[in-house]
């Protein structure tokens, strides 16, 4: 697994949604809540400039740059 920063931990995440002025971000929110229940082992972070999973590597991130929705790469 690659070292670990302090931009991948739940906090960072926490931080980052509470500066985020999104027209989803209810449904963002609701996303990393499902995607945390799914599975214990899987993590979030911040990677690329918005919350993002990984079990030993990151496999799933937001892309929420557009205002008209928002994207899970």
């Amino acid at each position: 697994m690659p070292k670990l920063t302090a931009a991948d931990t739940s906090a960072a995440v926490d931080q980052f949604m509470v500066a985020l002025a999104h027209p989803f971000k209810a449904e963002i929110t609701a996303l990393r809540r499902a995607i945390g229940d799914i599975d214990p082992s899987i993590a979030e972070g911040i990677k690329w400039n918005a919350p993002s999973w990984r079990t030993t590597e990151y496999f799933a991130t937001t892309h929420v740059r557009g205002k008209t929705g928002f994207s899970v790469i």
